[in-house]
């Protein structure tokens, strides 16, 4: 899969572009042994922030999150075309995303760590 991806990470904030005429959706993941965050749009210019998660939801949560593993994905998502396509796919879906990733849906990603972080 050939796709540009020029970002930089700072804090936990991803911004620059991914680029290539075969990416459909750009994921940026933020990951630790207790919780996992993916946060899906469309290609070209970005900037993706882990969210602040209220105290009063935060007391819910369980484990550490403050130090993750950050990646950014290009997908090719085959038959879906772009973001627009993925959000007309996941509204006619009775599983959401859970089909493309379990099912086997077939679709190509270029995987780009940016922060190893800490389990």
């Amino acid at each position: 899969m050939a796709a540009d991806v020029d970002v930089v990470l700072t804090d936990k904030k991803v911004t620059g572009s991914v680029t290539g005429n075969t990416v459909d959706v750009v994921v940026v993941s933020y990951q630790t042994a207790d919780r996992q965050w993916n946060l899906y749009g469309p290609k070209g210019q970005l900037t993706m922030a882990l969210p602040e998660t209220p105290s009063v939801i935060n007391a819910l949560l369980t484990g550490n999150f403050s130090n993750p593993r950050i990646s950014i994905s290009a997908l090719d998502l085959g038959t879906i075309d772009g973001y627009d396509g993925l959000q007309e796919y996941i509204k006619k879906s009775t599983t959401g995303l859970f089909e493309i990733y379990e099912f086997y849906y077939p679709y190509k990603r270029m995987y780009v760590p940016l922060a190893t972080g800490a389990d």
